[in-house]
């Protein structure tokens, strides 16, 4: 009876040991293939090797294809699965003999193998509010009885105690709100969720464009309206006096000078991009932007601009104000980049399309309605994440 009661112990002891073993290891390994997964997907964001991505990572969380009997499978796209021939995504695969049992060894049991799976994708990114600021106070600041709504989510990635401020009776409402510092002041919905992870530049994978000659030098726009095309504006481009200036689809590079549109006067555009840089002989000057009613800029819905309507050269830091302002019925229809610089944005409404601010501080003045309605783009938001899909 002792002896067939031993044989029972050990059986017990090896489900409690060895199998937990076997579980903890297995734990280990999908950490490792979710991790591979997910840089595999970041590489695809930018253009990286993806395999080299992929298989570099599980290397660090201790699975080198072909070492100690371990197999590191990566397929972009899967090969199995209801994600299987999507090429926006990639899969997985680690398997390795399990490490050596102490007890399950004693009751003759075969050796087993270990295989874990993952699957990550590129998705849109939920927020689309992101102010850089590592240390400043008020990196984002609602004053004056502003109302600011979006239907997508806001991040403050400040320290600071006074990360983000909502005075004077003004509100934000947004689908999520996260500060990595804290906040001051009442008007939050829902309330913002502190101490949450700083974000890096949400597009820093975006590549500058090449300047070019001289298309034209100090444009000003002719009254009552002119039209120009795609180039590069050195001095900038001034649209005043009740001009209204008709921009043809392209990118529009901004050598020193910037974008100017005030008195009374509007620009007009689909398809656009504007890149605003600087040079020793055209001095860097910031965006501002007063347009009227009419005005309505549209970035572009496909290519290497899709979605960007404003992007400053992150090589620039200044404390020069960018100002985009308009009226209820003003278009701002893509993502206002200006990674190194602050923002004072009271754009209107969006409320067909869509509106990303991605700035060092963020100033909301007046009245300003935000969505995120991504269905004219083909990839979605251009603000990308890399979820674990499986």
């Amino acid at each position: 009876m002792t002896a067939i009661a031993m044989v029972m112990i050990i059986g017990f002891v090896a489900l409690a040991t060895d199998v937990g073993l076997l579980w903890s290891e297995r734990r280990q390994m999908q950490t490792a293939a979710d991790a591979a997964a997910v840089a595999g997907v970041i590489a695809l964001r930018t253009s990286a090797n993806v395999t080299s991505a992929a298989a570099n990572l599980a290397t660090l969380n201790g699975y080198t294809n072909g070492i100690n009997g371990a197999i590191v499978t990566v397929n972009n796209p899967p090969a199995s699965g209801p994600y299987a021939g999507n090429s926006t995504y990639v899969e997985v695969i680690i398997a390795r003999p399990a490490p050596s049992t102490y007890f399950l060894r004693v009751l003759a049991h075969n050796p087993m193998s270990i295989s874990t799976r993952a699957v990550s994708g590129v998705g849109s990114a939920s927020a689309c509010i992101y102010a850089l600021s590592p240390t400043g106070n008020n990196a984002v600041s609602i004053t004056g009885s502003s109302s600011v709504t979006t239907s997508c989510g806001l991040l403050d990635d400040s320290t600071a105690s006074q990360a983000m401020t909502v005075s004077g009776g003004s509100t934000l409402t947004a689908a999520s709100i996260g500060v990595v510092g804290n906040y001051t002041g009442s008007g939050y919905t829902p309330a913002p969720k502190t101490g949450v992870a700083s974000v890096a530049d949400p597009l820093a994978a975006l590549q500058p464009p090449t300047v070019g000659a001289c298309t034209a030098t100090k444009y000003t726009a002719p009254n009552p309206s002119g039209t120009i095309g795609p180039g590069t504006y050195c001095n900038g481009i001034t649209v005043q006096g009740g001009a209204t200036l008709y921009l043809n689809p392209g990118l529009y590079i901004l050598l020193g000078g910037g974008l100017t549109v005030g008195g009374g006067s509007s620009i007009v555009g689909t398809g656009v991009t504007f890149y605003n840089t600087g040079s020793k002989t055209y001095s860097y000057k910031a965006i501002n932007l007063t347009g009227t009613s009419t005005t309505s800029l549209i970035a572009p819905t496909s290519g290497t601009w899709a979605g960007i309507l404003f992007f400053q050269d992150r090589s620039i830091v200044s404390n020069d104000q960018n100002t985009v302002s308009g009226s209820s019925a003003t278009v701002y229809q893509g993502a206002l980049y200006f990674p190194t610089t602050p923002l004072v944005y009271s754009g209107g409404s969006s409320a067909t399309g869509y509106t990303i601010v991605v700035a060092y501080t963020i100033t909301f003045s007046g009245g300003s309605s935000m969505n995120s309605n991504y269905s004219s783009l083909a990839g979605g938001s251009p603000i990308k994440r890399s979820p674990l899909y499986e």
